[in-house]
């Protein structure tokens, strides 16, 4: 091999490692939080959601359909299947950019990415087993797996929107 490209490829690596350092930080700094969240008792953790509602409600319409009015706890209960969602798409996302930085492409960075989340979100139910006032449910990682769904998919169509715009076809 030749000196040159020797240099140019040590070169290369020292830049990538630090992206790639800091994408698997991030992505276990969010599991971190994660777990923070998770390991709330049930009271800390209706709490902080319902506090979350009662702050979003007066921005919320309500549809005529349900009599013009939600009750807090519907309300409360959207906000935590919503948090759900949200965070494995979040989570999704960061997985998939670490794995990006690996060199994982396309497909098989997709499926890593549903399997890593869906086994955070089987470890997450369990967890919850042993916290009091907790218990595990299982709607909530059909609601994991879809949120991680969709952060692929965000990650994808950005990609698309990305290339469109590279090769001049969208300004």
């Amino acid at each position: 091999m030749n000196m040159k490209l020797v240099v140019i490829s040590v070169a290369k690596r020292k830049k990538v490692f630090p992206v790639r350092l800091l994408s698997w930080v991030l992505v276990a700094a969010y599991l971190t939080f994660m777990f923070v969240l998770s390991h709330q008792d049930g009271i800390t953790s209706n709490s902080l959601s319902e506090s979350i509602a009662n702050a979003l409600k007066p921005y919320m319409p309500v549809p005529a359909a349900l009599g013009g009015s939600m009750y807090t706890t519907d309300f409360n209960g959207l906000i935590r299947e919503f948090a759900h969602f949200l965070e494995f798409f979040i989570l999704a996302i960061l997985i998939h950019i670490a794995l990006y930085s690996c060199r994982v492409r396309e497909g098989r960075n997709a499926v890593l990415t549903l399997s890593i989340c869906l086994l955070c979100a089987a470890i997450d139910e369990i967890h919850q087993s042993f916290v009091p006032g907790r218990s595990p449910v299982a709607i909530d990682l059909i609601i994991d797996a879809a949120g991680g769904i969709f952060g692929l998919i965000f990650v994808y169509l950005i990609s698309i929107i990305k290339e469109k715009i590279r090769i001049g076809v969208v300004k």
